[in-house]
C-alpha cells in the first residue's frame, strides 16, 4: 500500500472511531448499558470503538498479560480441570477473579463472599448441569479472547477486566447465573467497574 493511501485510510479510521465513540457515549448517557435488552448493543459498539483504536494505533500483536491477570489465568488452569460441569467452571472462575486485580477489588466491594476454589460439588453433574467436551479447554479460550479484547481497545496490558469480558463471552448466561447466585449481576458489576474507573481517572486528573 502506498504511503498516501495508508495515510488517507488511517485518517478515515480515526474519523469513524471518533464518531463511534460519540455514539457510544450517547448510548451510555441514555442508559442503554443498564437495560439488559440493550446491553449487547452497547458491548458491540464498545468492541467497534476498541477495534478501530487498535487499527488507528497500528498495533498488530496482543499486549502482554498483567501480573494480576496472569495469576488469575494460572489459578484457573489448576482449578477448572476439576470442575464437574460448565456451571461449576463459572463458579470457580469467580472465586479466582475475586482475589486479584481491578475486577477482584470490585467484586469484593459488591460484597461477594470469600470461598475456597473447591465448590463441594464432587461427583457427576446434575441433570440440569452441562458438561464440557473433553477436547475443549476453556482456560485457553478465555486467555486467547482476553488478549484479543485488550488488543482491540489498544491497551498496554491484558488485565482482569479483559479476562472478565472474555468470560462473559465464553460462558454467557451461565456466568450471569453464577454472579446472581453470589448476590450481584452483570449490569451491577460493569456499572461498578465503570464508576471506579471514572473516579480513578478524575483523581489522576486532579493530581496532574
Amino acid at each position: 500500500m502506498q504511503s498516501k493511501d495508508r495515510y488517507e485510510l488511517k485518517g478515515a479510521v480515526t474519523t469513524v472511531r471518533h464518531r463511534a465513540l460519540e455514539l457510544l457515549e450517547e448510548m451510555e448517557r441514555l442508559g442503554f448499558a443498564a437495560d439488559p435488552a440493550l446491553a449487547d448493543a452497547v458491548a458491540g459498539m464498545r468492541g467497534v470503538v476498541d477495534a478501530l483504536g487498535a487499527l488507528e494505533a497500528g498495533r498488530v500483536t496482543p499486549p502482554p498479560v498483567s501480573q494480576d491477570a496472569a495469576i488469575v489465568l494460572a489459578l484457573a488452569s489448576t482449578a477448572i480441570p476439576f470442575a464437574t460441569s460448565v456451571q461449576d467452571e463459572a463458579a470457580r472462575w469467580l472465586r479466582v477473579l475475586r482475589l486479584h486485580g481491578q475486577v477482584g477489588v470490585t467484586l469484593q466491594a459488591l460484597g461477594m463472599p470469600e470461598a475456597p476454589l473447591e465448590t463441594g460439588t464432587a461427583g457427576p453433574p446434575k441433570e440440569t448441569e452441562e458438561r464440557r467436551p473433553r477436547d475443549l479447554d476453556p482456560v485457553v479460550e478465555v486467555t486467547r479472547m482476553s488478549r484479543q479484547l485488550a488488543l482491540r481497545r489498544n491497551a498496554d496490558v491484558t488485565g482482569t477486566v479483559d479476562v472478565l469480558f472474555a468470560l462473559l463471552a465464553v460462558y454467557g448466561k451461565t456466568f450471569d447465573r453464577a454472579l446472581y447466585a453470589r448476590g450481584t449481576s452483570r449490569e451491577e458489576l460493569l456499572q461498578c467497574l465503570a464508576a471506579r474507573a471514572e473516579a480513578g481517572a478524575e483523581g489522576r486528573a486532579a493530581t496532574a
